[in-house]
């Protein structure tokens, strides 16, 4: 397997990502090269593109590879850890897709990496008043996802919103280069994340790693689209007021498949992330072998 990473900018973190993806994959006896802006050929060659983070040219390069098997590497949904050099001690890993939701919980896994995390998993709570806090999405995502620009798309969430419920509306938005923009009929959020949680009943999000947060937290969660969270969501618009409480077998697992979408650097350098980057790969095409072989099953 021939496999091609895309160092966007030659900044420690690209270049630390890099390294050890290469190293990995190396160690696994597979050709690995490095590419940069404008090597087309050295991707062109490959069976399988590394693209790490959203920002900058990265959607170009993730939809310039559509004939090979793509990965995509960005912030941790765990990301309360001890600091990193590179910043990054862990990186998310998504196969094929901006999410691993087709997939990571077609088998269960033990628990033995999440409780290596140390993350302390707060109870649900339900109260029948408080705010929906929504979660905007920076311009970059939104590009990312094919969304409208970042002003326009939130707007028109909060009016989706409001549509289906009486309960105040928090809007938070995301840290960015670019200036905030304004959106009428929410609170704007100028304050830590934990005080916005204190005063919700349900968090409002599209795919951002803030479902996570929020199932950790013990706040419901409603799923606008590919939110990690999504198995434990509410994500009917009529029920967008309605706290949904998954069961705490069902969330415990979840967490537990959730850590093996996330990996270490040392993981990614000795092979052990390329290993499950390699199953994974066999396990969405088979995937998709049985999607496009019984269409009328899936769903």
């Amino acid at each position: 397997m021939r496999v091609a990473i895309y160092v966007r900018q030659p900044a420690p973190p690209h270049e630390a990502v890099a390294a050890a993806v290469l190293a990995g994959v190396q160690h696994s006896g597979e050709m690995a090269w490095t590419f940069g802006k404008g090597d087309r050929m050295r991707q062109e060659d490959a069976d399988v593109v590394f693209v790490f983070g959203i920002g900058g040219d990265a959607k170009d390069i993730w939809n310039a590879n559509s004939h090979a098997r793509r990965i995509l590497l960005d912030k941790p949904y765990a990301r309360a850890l001890k600091p990193h050099p590179t910043r990054y001690y862990l990186l998310r890993v998504a196969v094929d897709a901006f999410q691993p939701i087709r997939y990571f919980q077609k088998y269960h896994h033990t628990p033995y990496r999440w409780r290596e995390l140390g993350i302390e998993v707060k109870p649900y709570r339900v109260r029948s008043d408080g705010y929906v806090l929504f979660d905007g999405a920076s311009n970059k995502y939104c590009l990312w996802n094919d969304l409208p620009p970042w002003p326009e798309w939130g707007q028109q969430i909060v009016h989706e919103i409001a549509r289906h419920t009486p309960s105040p509306i928090i809007y938070r938005p995301r840290p960015s280069h670019n200036e905030m923009p304004k959106v009428f009929g929410a609170i704007r959020s100028e304050g830590p994340l934990d005080e916005d949680f204190a005063r919700s009943r349900v968090v409002v999000s599209h795919g951002g790693n803030i479902g996570f947060d929020a199932v950790v937290a013990g706040l419901p969660h409603f799923a606008i689209a590919d939110s990690i969270a999504r198995p434990l969501s509410e994500t009917d618009w009529s029920r967008v007021g309605v706290p949904y409480v998954p069961s705490e077998e069902r969330r415990m697992q979840w967490l537990h498949d959730l850590a093996y979408c996330q990996w270490n650097l040392d993981e990614f350098a000795d092979g052990t992330a390329w290993r499950y980057v390699r199953e994974t790969l066999e396990l969405v095409e088979k995937l998709k072998h049985v999607e496009n072989k019984y269409p009328e099953k899936i769903g």
